[in-house]
């Protein structure tokens, strides 16, 4: 596939009037070339997509263009314009930063500066993903930028400026690049299918803008994916061949969640097309949109019409809890080799702020003394051994009550750092045998997670924070396991659970 079938790299913008979303960036460019007031580098900094490189082009075309517009647009026809344009502009040179990172490229390019341009006014370097240059290569930049020619400009554009030497920013002008807005996101995405001709419903279109999410090149990617189909797509086809989450059934869940019906929600999730990530980072965008609504009071019928659905009014403060939720499964996403698992645990650990947390505020411990005791014993006889076997609950008659403080604890410290294990905790109980810590869960999934090698860590040093003492970790599932303690649920809890396990498919 060539440039020109691309649709990103066919309608690149070739002058300032093109560019869209950055006029406070284009007024300051333009000012200083009308005025000769030219720096010697720039940073243009910004999330992908949002014309960083274009516009550094474009910078590049009109400090060397001989015959400028009133307003100062490059005329485009000129051999230097047509040059830049085809990539063939002796003076302007762009460097690939993620391939030439070293110290040698920086050296190259302090060694070439020393000579005249060949034909325009100025040299001008635009150095891409600024961010991977090496420290000693950000050294040798920096003695260049201290003590440039005057007929030299550096442009570094980079996606992740907090990876840049300060003693770099501090030499540069800055500007930052703002995502796109879905305003106009749609007015690029309708001229170009007007020049194109292609035939698209408004729902896909408004499927296409909205999963840009601020980018101009990833929106005209999907574009690209769907616009030579014969046929005008259906929206569901769209949806699929976009391997994009469909937001009905996202809808769907979230409503399904707030309103109560947990069972309905997690069935939702379990169906099929649903992908881990892209339903994470969709319901992201859902309820950050609530929360600036929320917030701001600023229009946004698609968030105005979820929260109609929902029926209830959900307060910033839950908002804010329902995002965190969700910004922590980005990297439990990372880690877990079950990503269903960890899109529904965090459907339930949003249900829980609404039919859990709000009616208990302080969680009301219960200690199982009779139900659940636990084998503490350093030392065990070999009844003991073979008691234990028949009886995982554990032998001794009462738990302890620096035992039940010191379990209270590891589930309390877990808290901050793993929800889903702490809830775990909650509902399982231990023996100690020895240097071994056995777990006692009541699902096999339980299990699993736990006996991952990271979560073994983590458990370990809980457990030697809180006892004093290094444990080898084990795991056994019980299905009549007591918990130790039991956290207050709502009236509704045994049914629920009951449900949840039906849902999970969980082995008991």
């Amino acid at each position: 596939m060539n440039n020109k079938s691309v649709l990103y790299q066919k309608y690149r913008p070739k002058n300032f009037t093109e560019l869209i979303g950055q006029d406070h960036i284009v007024k300051t460019l333009k000012s200083e070339i009308r005025n000769g007031e030219v720096s010697n580098a720039y940073i243009f900094s910004g999330t992908r997509g949002t014309g960083k490189t274009s516009l550094a082009r474009i910078f590049a075309k009109a400090l060397n263009c001989g015959s400028l517009s009133k307003d100062i647009d490059p005329c485009g026809v000129c051999s230097i314009c047509m040059d830049i344009d085809k990539g063939h502009f002796i003076d302007l040179i762009e460097i690939d930063a993620a391939s030439n990172r070293g110290i040698d490229d920086i050296r190259e390019i302090r060694d070439k500066i020393q000579f005249s341009p060949s034909i325009g006014n100025y040299k001008v370097y635009i150095i891409d993903e600024a961010h991977m240059l090496t420290q000693d290569a950000f050294n040798a930049l920096l003695k260049t930028l201290e003590e440039p020619p005057e007929s030299v400009i550096f442009i570094l554009a980079t996606t992740e400026i907090n990876k840049l030497p300060k003693t770099i920013i501090s030499r540069c002008q800055r500007f930052d690049f703002s995502s796109a807005s879905d305003l106009d996101l749609k007015k690029y995405f309708d001229i170009i299918i007007l020049k194109e001709k292609y035939a698209i419903s408004d729902d896909v279109k408004s499927l296409i803008v909205k999963n840009g999410r601020g980018s101009f090149r990833d929106m005209l990617s999907n574009l690209q994916k769907i616009a030579h189909f014969k046929d005008e797509l259906s929206y569901d086809d769209a949806v699929k061949i976009l391997g994009l989450p469909d937001d009905l059934k996202l809808q769907t869940i979230w409503i399904n969640t707030l309103q109560g019906n947990i069972v309905d929600a997690l069935s939702g999730s379990s169906g099929e097309n649903l992908q881990s990530q892209f339903f994470i980072n969709e319901s992201l965008d859902l309820f950050r949109r609530l929360l600036i609504y929320k917030v701001s009071g600023a229009k946004d019928t698609y968030v105005q019409e979820f929260e109609k659905n929902i029926g209830i009014d959900i307060s910033v403060q839950n908002i804010i809890n329902i995002l965190n939720i969700l910004i922590k499964s980005i990297d439990n996403l990372k880690l877990s080799s079950f990503p269903l698992l960890t899109v529904q645990l965090a459907i339930v650990e949003v249900y829980n702020i609404f039919f859990t947390q709000k009616d208990i505020p302080n969680f009301n411990v219960v200690v199982n003394e009779d139900k659940n005791p636990v084998k503490t014993d350093n030392v065990q006889s070999k009844d003991d051994v073979s008691s234990k076997k028949s009886q995982p609950n554990g032998l001794s008659k009462g738990v302890p009550s620096d035992v039940t403080e010191k379990w209270l604890s590891v589930i309390e410290r877990s808290k901050p750092f793993n929800h889903h294990m702490s809830g775990f905790l909650q509902k399982s109980s231990f023996n100690i045998d020895g240097d071994t810590f056995i777990l006692i869960v009541p699902f096999k999934f339980y299990k699993d997670m736990l006996v991952e090698e990271k979560s073994k860590e983590f458990l370990r040093s809980l457990l030697k924070g809180v006892f004093m003492r290094d444990f080898k970790i084990d795991c056994i599932v019980d299905k009549s396991v007591n918990p130790i303690v039991t956290f207050k649920k709502d009236p509704k809890g045994n049914e629920i659970t009951s449900s949840i396990n039906d849902v999970f498919d969980v082995e008991e």
